[in-house]
């Protein structure tokens, strides 16, 4: 978890800093960065829940994780779009509010690529350097959320893992006696 969350850390501040012109390449070496964070901080963190609780409480412990990060990726993604799309859209407002006038709604214009390819190559750039400053704002604000779970992953106290048949076995002898 330590080393995940640090990573994740880095990662997130690597895409706060992406531009419309970063390549393709460089965003998905950042992301990759982001799943390799991740998949080192949830699996441990998991066997650590599982570790810590009695055999007859495995399963609630087990669940409850799973549950509560379920919660925290939904309530996480809707603040987190919520925050971009609100962004977004007081960027458009401005880089739209110049002579740059669209035909219908602009949102039903913005909705796919290939809508804003269509659009005057000014506007494009505007919409695109909109677009590029929501996303990155997003990373922005999830970089202290990571550096706070990193310094929380550093007070995880380090236990041995339990043997689970031994303890069992222990068990039996302990209730044929």
């Amino acid at each position: 978890p330590v080393i995940g969350t640090a990573l994740t850390t880095l990662a997130y501040a690597l895409l706060s800093r992406m531009t419309p012109d970063t390549s393709l390449v460089l965003a998905c070496v950042d992301m990759a960065l982001v799943g390799a964070g991740m998949g080192m901080i949830i699996q441990v963190i998991v066997l650590a829940i599982q570790n810590s609780v009695d055999t007859r409480h495995l399963g609630a412990a087990t669940s409850a994780a799973q549950f509560f990060r379920s919660i925290g990726g939904t309530i996480g993604v809707t603040l987190f779009g919520v925050l971009m799309n609100s962004r977004l859209d007081t960027k458009l407002a401005a880089a739209l509010s110049g002579d740059a006038k669209l035909p219908g709604d602009p949102k039903s214009l913005l909705r796919t690529p290939a809508a804003i390819a269509q659009l005057p190559e000014g506007v494009r750039e505007a919409v695109r350097t909109a677009l590029s400053d929501s996303i990155t704002y997003v990373f922005t604000i999830a970089i202290p959320m990571a550096a706070l779970a990193f310094f929380v992953s550093l007070m995880l106290t380090e236990h041995r893992l339990q043997d689970r048949e031994q303890d069992q076995q222990s068990a039996a002898t302990e209730i044929a006696s």
